[in-house]
């Protein structure tokens, strides 16, 4: 089986700077009128599901060669930047 790769975007909600950040966008949609947009609060949530996810690919997924972690800056406390598969990138980035 090849190795891939996966891409995951993560925000933390709770973060102030990342909230107005945020709402700059949403007031331009909305001037948009765009119907298919989701401002919803449960979107960006923090489920704290994303811990065990990571846990999951590392017990049952060898074949993942690199995990980029897109954020805005702010990542999990828990989570371990050295580990050798993930890849942290923030938006200002790219």
């Amino acid at each position: 089986m090849n190795d891939i790769d996966i891409v995951v975007r993560w925000v933390d909600n709770n973060d102030l700077i990342w909230q107005k950040e945020k709402q700059k966008y949403v007031m331009l949609e909305k001037e948009c009128k765009r119907k298919d947009a989701d401002f919803s609060i449960e979107r960006y949530r923090d489920w704290d599901l994303l811990r065990y996810w990571f846990r999951g690919i590392e017990a049952n997924a060898p074949w993942v060669r690199k995990v980029f972690f897109i954020t805005c800056g702010h990542r999990p406390a828990w989570l371990n930047l050295k580990h050798p598969k993930l890849e942290l990138v923030e938006h200002k980035d790219f």
